[in-house]
């Protein structure tokens, strides 16, 4: 496949496509205790590791979202704020009601992720979906007790149905002509945000404090749906949730091991556009410092696979990340 790379300060307008949700509005999948890590293929297939191509005018500092269409990659790098080697012709353009955190595109749907707290008030709905001339408001919103808080990751999906998360709100909603409905919601144990916690204004250093401190959980992000599973990480770092709809428990891992290169893979990036698929991404500097340290301790590298030897031979201080990129089961 030729895969060309673009930077994208436009392309969470492209749409993709995913399994329906088998959840009612009733449906609540448990959080159980799991292990620290995961093998990547108890869960992932066609695995692909892709090293971006290098150059002065399309280097990437950060990848904030990833689309995949008709054999190209995009990346979005919001810290580059550039497009390199576009190709296609503008076809217009549309001003929009107001100012929204995040935008996803679903066949003729559009739906608008709403600033929940502007002007002075709170926001009259979640999200605004948008039909041809036709504007609809979906989902009251919740109290704000932190805003302008937000953290790594996207509450809308780039899928088809657009699955929607929020802040304190353990449900995971589906968007479908401008409609919401709850797919399902997460029951996170001892990890729930405690509702005599919600008494009070929170600014992010304090929120993000009190949650890391005690282990809270108050937004889950990056949820990729599957036939058999379903994937999203939450305000607690790098951890990795997993829905298995076997037995509809939730186990978290705090890394995926990646089994061909024997690397510890954090994080995940969901892909738009092809159905099902996600990224790791191992930006230079991290496998840099491997790298050194195969070159000065040669247990260190009687340890190292030969796929991740001739991997780290290829990587310099300046190099574009390098992405794990599979297929979700």
């Amino acid at each position: 496949m030729r895969t060309k790379y673009f930077l994208l300060l436009f392309l969470l307008l492209l749409g993709a496509g995913c399994a329906t949700s088998q959840y009612g509005s009733e449906a609540t999948a448990v959080l159980e205790e799991g292990e620290p890590s995961i093998a990547d293929t108890t869960f992932l297939y066609d695995s692909r590791v892709i090293a971006l191509e290098t150059k002065d005018d399309a280097l990437i500092a950060r990848v904030n979202r990833l689309i995949e269409w008709k054999g190209n990659l995009y990346i979005l790098d919001k810290a580059g704020k550039q497009v390199v080697d576009a190709e296609g012709n503008f076809i217009s353009s549309r001003k929009l009601p107001g100012y929204y955190h995040s935008i996803a595109l679903d066949g003729d749907f559009i739906y608008l992720e709403n600033e929940t707290y502007a002007n002075g008030r709170l926001s009259e709905n979640s999200i605004t979906a948008i039909h041809g001339e036709e504007t609809t408001g979906l989902l009251e919103p919740l109290i704000e007790i932190a805003p302008f808080c937000f953290i790594a990751g996207h509450q809308l999906s780039a899928s088809s149905p657009v699955l929607f998360t929020r802040k304190f709100d353990n449900t995971i909603y589906k968007l479908e002509n401008q409609s919401a409905s709850p797919s399902c919601t997460i029951d996170f144990m001892n990890e729930t945000f405690p509702e005599d916690a919600k008494d009070k204004v929170y600014d992010c250093r304090d929120l993000n404090k009190f949650s890391t401190e005690k282990g809270l959980v108050y937004l889950m992000t990056d949820v990729t749906e599957t036939s058999e599973h379903l994937l999203f990480r939450t305000n607690l770092f790098d951890r990795l949730y997993i829905l298995s709809k076997w037995d509809d428990a939730v186990r978290k891992y705090d890394y995926i091991f990646q089994s061909e290169y024997g690397y510890n893979l954090h994080g995940y990036t969901p892909v738009g556009g092809e159905k099902e698929r996600i990224c790791f991404v191992a930006m230079a500097g991290s496998l840099m410092s491997l790298k050194s340290l195969v070159e000065t301790y040669p247990k260190v590298k009687a340890k190292t696979t030969v796929k991740m030897l001739e991997l780290l031979n290829r990587v310099e201080e300046d190099s574009n990340p390098v992405l794990f990129y599979y297929k979700v089961k």
